[in-house]
């Protein structure tokens, strides 16, 4: 079996750096990957470990207990015992002695996940695919508490099916704040079309261009037809602001939709030496900036238009 130790961000990094000083004399090793493992519990139940980092040249398997605690485990140390459960039900992960050397030391069995279609002719298990794959240990509380008829009384240790990862994985969450913002003006700026809009305009517009600058969060917004106009309208926008603040525009961040990525606009920054920055697909909270002023504009314009009883295309 490959060496595992789950450490996680900083303050565990430095865990791991002080462990590796102890074990390896100040020596370092290559984190070749991360993932999660799903281990057999005491009673047969199953629990996921995530964020595991793969270090093969590790001589043991070492797990953070500050980690644990984040994740949502109550630890409790007694009497030379450590015991690991889980907080919202309660059911106790690991348990294990203190070794001499005051190590605490237990052996844990990486298991697959159940193959649903292979284990559908048990009644738990057929159960657990009729209530749309529910955990076991809320199928075992609508009999007792009495919350449904009909259904038997489920003793099935918490398990996992294949199914249950692929349908109930989450994508982390994004941070609230960046960690880096820009120090000067046009240092960065956030760049977003936002359109079609209905109706359109009197004149004709559809779109609307807001950039917003980093440093300043100053906002300006260019009204446009097509989305075509995209490259003139920010060929006229670095004019303005570069003059006007003394400042050269270093770094554009906008998503990935086409009026940012063709020709022109690509030649534009590069003539100019704009370094470009683009979100990945369907991640619009890597260019949160500008995303919110974009609600904003579009709120504010609706109230006003609103309270004083004036039709849309205004």
């Amino acid at each position: 079996m490959a060496f595992l130790a789950p450490l996680l961000e900083l303050g565990n990094c430095l865990l791991l750096v002080m462990m590796l000083r102890i074990l390896n004399n100040g020596s370092s090793v290559e984190i070749h990957g991360k993932g999660s493992i799903l281990f057999e519990g005491m009673s047969g139940d199953q629990w996921i470990l995530f964020d595991v980092f793969y270090i093969p040249k590790l001589k043991s398997n070492l797990i953070s207990l500050g980690q644990l605690l984040k994740i949502g485990h109550r630890i409790v140390m007694d009497d030379g015992l450590i015991e690991v459960s889980q907080k919202s039900t309660n059911r106790v992960i690991m348990r294990t002695a203190m070794t001499a050397n005051g190590l605490f030391k237990i052996q844990l069995h990486p298991v697959e996940p159940v193959s649903f279609l292979a284990s559908v002719n048990e009644e738990s298990w057929l159960w657990h695919g009729r209530l749309g794959h529910v955990n076991f240990q809320s199928m075992r509380m609508l009999v007792e508490k009495e919350m449904a008829g009909g259904l038997p009384l489920i003793k099935h240790p918490d398990q996992v099916c294949h199914p249950c990862l692929a349908a109930k994985q989450t994508r982390n969450s994004f941070p609230k704040c960046s960690s880096w913002r820009a120090e000067e003006p046009l240092e960065l700026i956030h760049v977003d079309l936002c359109g079609p809009i209905t109706p359109e305009t009197v004149g004709g517009n559809k779109y609307f261009m807001l950039l917003v600058d980093d440093c300043t969060r100053w906002m300006t917004v260019h009204i446009l037809k097509t989305k075509d106009q995209t490259c003139a309208a920010f060929v006229k926008y670095k004019a303005e602001a570069e003059n006007g603040l003394g400042h050269k525009i270093k770094m554009v961040r906008s998503d990935r939709g086409g009026e940012f990525l063709s020709g022109a606009f690509r030649d534009v920054c590069e003539l100019a030496g704009i370094q470009r920055q683009f979100t990945a697909p369907y991640s619009p909270q890597q260019n949160g900036v500008v995303e919110r002023r974009n609600r904003t504009v579009m709120e504010m314009s609706r109230a006003i238009l609103k309270s004083m009883s004036v039709p849309g295309c205004f």
